[in-house]
């Protein structure tokens, strides 16, 4: 278990739902200054904890930033939420539907924050980030 594991995971399930008839045109893992297909999931790892018990008992939090946008140009704000509520809705029942993220980490959980309204390199854009902490216990080498 990585933090490589972790994101390699996160990857494929988040790409799951750029699929056809799905509500999402990209996935990005890492912060991408130029998106390009709406909606789009970006998302990286923003914190890293170690506690250490014993010599040979570890516990990792792993928290990774998760940012949810579309465009935001030519729409009211009720129709550009109309389109990223269902859509981050699909992305949250994928990481619930394997909490341990393939058997990566013991849990996660996570915190939406609020909706956030700027002005990206393809004109306006509305985002919501999520903070995605997931923990797991290991034991260490002695």
């Amino acid at each position: 278990m990585s933090i490589n594991d972790i994101n390699t995971y996160l990857t494929t399930k988040l790409g799951t739902l750029t699929a056809t008839g799905q509500k999402f045109e990209a996935v990005y893992s890492g912060m991408e200054e130029t998106v390009t297909g709406f909606p789009a999931i970006l998302f990286e790892l923003s914190k890293y904890n170690s506690k250490i018990f014993t010599t040979s008992d570890n516990l990792r939090e792993y928290e990774f930033r998760l940012i949810f946008m579309t465009e935001f140009e030519n729409k009211t704000r009720a129709q550009a939420l109309a389109i990223l509520y269902p859509a981050i809705d699909d992305a949250v029942a994928v990481i619930e539907s394997d909490y341990t993220l393939g058997g990566n980490v013991d849990f996660c959980n996570n915190n939406v924050g609020q909706v956030i309204v700027e002005n990206g390199t393809n004109g306006a854009i509305i985002y919501l980030e999520m903070m995605l902490t997931c923990t797991k216990e290991v034991a260490t080498a002695t």
